[in-house]
């Protein structure tokens, strides 16, 4: 199995989260689950006109809160995690 093939076994089992994000890192595929808080999800979830404003705030909230930067270009979205529920992110 791949490294790739792994990292997208182990994500499409939402890596125990409730409610978060799933990617990968572009350079060696490994997989990393982000928790979000109830704001950071519904910046995930908003689907009106200013989504790309959302999702900016939801990356910045992120990396202030854990120090991630999902936009640096070194990382891959791959799912969503509603409620335990695993879903492709786009």
């Amino acid at each position: 199995m791949s490294k790739a093939q792994r990292s997208e076994e182990i994500a499409s089992t939402g890596m125990g989260l409730v409610n978060g994000i799933i990617l990968h890192h572009i350079a060696t595929c490994i997989p990393k689950a982000v928790a979000l808080n109830g704001k950071e999800m519904q910046l995930a979830m908003d689907k009106s006109e200013h989504q790309s404003n959302s999702w900016a705030m939801m990356c910045d909230s992120i990396e202030s809160r854990i120090g991630l930067s999902v936009m640096d270009g070194n990382w891959d979205l791959d799912k969503i995690v509603l409620g335990g529920v695993v879903k492709p992110l786009h």
